[in-house]
């Protein structure tokens, strides 16, 4: 989506510079923005998990390969640890939900 954090990117649509005619730079394979450029992070690792079933399913079946494609700290790794260690006993539909609501209590402590 164009939102990250409440923000309107820049080259998204509706922003200034879309909304200008100005063209977004060209980067990584034809998107509009470059993946790479800033660490994912927790939002980003929750964000994915919500909206990518396959994503979520990685994450249960190999943490630790998913966890080192993210700028996370110590508590946060641990904190996702616990709450997919849980999910295995959450019904499949409630899996994006319950992983989101466990890291929200446990990292807003």
């Amino acid at each position: 989506g164009a939102a990250a954090g409440g923000r309107i990117l820049a080259g998204a649509p509706g922003s200034p510079a879309m909304r200008s005619g100005l063209q977004p730079p060209a980067c990584r394979a034809g998107a509009w923005y470059d993946p790479g450029a800033m660490p994912l992070r927790l939002p980003d690792l929750v964000g994915r998990a919500m909206v990518d079933p396959e994503f979520l399913s990685r994450l249960q079946r190999a943490p630790e390969s998913i966890l080192a494609e993210y700028e996370l700290s110590e508590e946060e790794r641990a904190a996702i640890r616990t709450a997919v260690a849980r999910l295995a006993d959450t019904p499949l539909a409630q899996q994006a939900h319950a992983l989101r609501a466990a890291l929200l209590r446990r990292l807003a402590t």
